[in-house]
């Protein structure tokens, strides 16, 4: 009898954790690369962002290389509850990080979440720092835990840049 309650109590919790983890048609990931490009609108920097659902705990190391069109990247980490433009978890401020110059990489590593959600990565084009308005870039994500639901949310959105900073 008390084989058979731990067998049906292993049953049930086996049930439930399958019930509350992720769907298995999304088995999620630790890798993106994505090649983008950039046409800023005329007098406006331009930004693409990516919506990812990362997990507390997890490190990420992200890339923008293969830069092209005498292009200035800059990038930004935003969590869960701030917006487009708010705090950047890259700088600790609302300044987007960019060290290099024109067509030169764009990377940083061990950005650790700190809060379960949706958090957006905005890779921009620093219209002022930039020659022409149009380029490209690869983006590449890495995660030490996998993340789910990634989705280009905003395509060559036209903005005023509200600075940037060397970390």
């Amino acid at each position: 009898m008390k084989s058979l309650l731990k067998l049906f109590t292993l049953i049930i919790a086996t049930t439930l954790l399958t019930a509350c983890s992720k769907d298995d048609s999304d088995p999620g990931q630790t890798l993106f690369e994505k090649s983008g490009d950039w046409t800023s609108p005329t007098g406006e920097s331009c930004r693409d962002v990516y919506d990812i659902d990362f997990r507390q705990g997890t490190r990420l190391s992200i890339q923008v290389s293969e830069i092209t069109g005498s292009s200035v990247a800059q990038l930004a980490v935003y969590g869960p509850n701030s917006l487009i433009g708010g705090m950047n978890m890259l700088t600790g401020n609302t300044n987007e990080l960019s060290c290099g110059g024109q067509d030169v990489t764009e990377s940083v590593v061990d950005v650790q979440i700190i809060e379960n959600g949706v958090h957006q990565i905005s890779v921009s084009r620093n219209l002022g720092s930039s020659a022409g308005t149009t380029g490209n870039y690869k983006l590449t994500i890495i995660a030490s835990e996998r993340f789910y639901s990634l989705v280009e949310s905003v395509d060559n959105e036209g903005y005023i840049s509200g600075g940037s900073e060397c970390k």
